[in-house]
């Protein structure tokens, strides 16, 4: 409740990619609905089984009340599941708050920047219609929050990659993810307390590095085995993290409305951007290059259709150049199943 305290509204948002930098303009602080405690059974009577846990435990996470003191949901049209639920809880369970979405880019070129530019627009109007116009140099302050936000969120996955971070993954994963909830200026403030505490001068050499493809760097319980059997995440291609963050400085417009719809166009390649797989599988080799991964393990989330599209050809690219790897799959457990981690144990003894 401090955020409302500091007058501040506050926005529930599903993901996966959406113009935050807008949200913080309007004085919304964003809160990320991805994989929040709660009892799915809640969701029986609203969704069929072979739903992925993510749009689960969001739906299980609403209908719990805990959401009472948001102001507005935000639905970002990522997959078919996400678009769905936003159908689901504005026009089926009735909710009288402001339910919006966000129509995300494909694509890249003066077209797609075009419709990205639209939508933001758009999606600028009808935050208005909630919390009023934007204060003069709103927008201006916000994208400089973003950019720092890139850099510091750059730095991090650099030196992660470079074995110049003291932090288990579990530490690493949630200063990382305080990007989700915390009003920007509290999450800069963190990253930049993270790095200058935890960064090396010399690399530690500590453990197999390998990288972590998927939606999620989750469960918890699951890093910290990983950290217990002396595995370094060296990198990842996570939805929720990696594919979020720009790996290259991008030079902005001075007009914001530009530099944010640029914004949209440059992340990283993403099954639920529609990227071109020739795309993501140069991204993959690029990071087990820079990191030195000795192997990826794809920790897939169960009935994630974007990601089951794409992952057998990602997998053929990386085999044919001789990259070990591993497949698993998770919903998202308290506890990482036995046969889950048999498997990866099985995989690591492999790795030459």
């Amino acid at each position: 409740m401090g955020q409302k305290a500091a007058g501040r509204s506050l926005a529930a948002v599903w993901p996966a990619r959406y113009p935050a930098e807008l949200l913080w303009a309007h004085g919304i602080c964003a809160g990320e609905v991805w994989d929040p405690p709660g009892d799915v059974g809640l969701t029986s009577a609203h969704l069929q089984s072979f739903v992925c846990p993510v749009v689960k435990r969001g739906l299980g996470l609403y209908l719990s009340g805990t959401l009472a003191p948001v102001d507005l949901f935000v639905f970002p049209h990522t997959c078919d599941s996400l678009q769905n639920l936003s159908s689901l809880v504005k026009d089926l369970l009735r909710e009288e708050r402001p339910c919006l979405a966000w129509y995300p880019p494909r694509g890249s070129g003066p077209q797609a920047l075009a419709y990205a530019e639209s939508q933001l627009g758009s999606l600028s109007r009808a935050l208005e219609r909630v919390t009023g116009p934007m204060r003069d140099g709103a927008l201006e302050e916000a994208v400089a929050w973003g950019e720092r936000r890139d850099g510091l969120l750059r730095d991090l996955y650099r030196s992660r990659a470079e074995g110049k971070l003291r932090a288990t993954a579990t530490e690493f994963y949630e200063a990382v993810r305080s990007c989700e909830y915390l009003w920007p200026e509290e999450a800069l403030a963190r990253l930049e307390a993270f790095l200058r505490e935890r960064r090396a001068e010399q690399p530690l050499k500590e453990g197999v590095p390998v990288l972590l493809s998927g939606v999620l760097p989750a469960p918890a319980s699951l890093l910290q085995w990983l950290d217990g059997e002396g595995i370094r995440i060296a990198e990842d291609d996570l939805i929720a993290c990696g594919r979020r963050v720009l790996r290259e400085p991008l030079e902005s417009p001075p007009d914001p409305w530009a530099a944010l719809a640029r914004r949209q166009l440059a992340w990283p390649p993403c099954s639920t951007a529609g990227s071109p797989l020739r795309e993501r599988i140069a991204f993959l080799r690029r990071l087990v290059e820079r990191s030195g991964a000795r192997g990826v393990i794809f920790l897939a989330m169960k009935f994630c259709e974007p990601e089951g599209f794409e992952r057998p050809a990602l997998v053929e690219a990386l085999r044919a150049e001789g990259v070990p790897l591993l497949q698993v799959e998770s919903e998202l457990e308290p506890e990482p199943p036995a046969s889950l981690v048999t498997r990866i144990q099985a995989f690591l003894e492999s790795i030459p």
